[in-house]
């Protein structure tokens, strides 16, 4: 299911590979002493997430027009 979305849409692998490395920069900084303030990690997932959904969007207004 997961596989099957990521092969019709391609370019949700690399903010899916950013949040990841978001997290893992979080839980590290955490580690250490510094922590990092929740309301910034989730407005920049919120950010990439809608840049994401307009590209997705736009792309596929895209593809309608050209097969019409």
């Amino acid at each position: 299911m997961v596989r099957d979305f990521l092969q019709q849409h391609p370019t949700v692998k690399m903010p899916a590979l950013s949040f990841l490395i978001l997290i893992s920069v979080v839980l590290f900084s955490e580690a250490v002493g510094t922590p990092i303030s929740k309301g910034d990690v989730y407005c920049a997932m919120a950010f990439s997430m809608k840049v994401e959904f307009l590209n997705l969007r736009m792309m596929k207004k895209s593809a309608v027009q050209h097969a019409s």
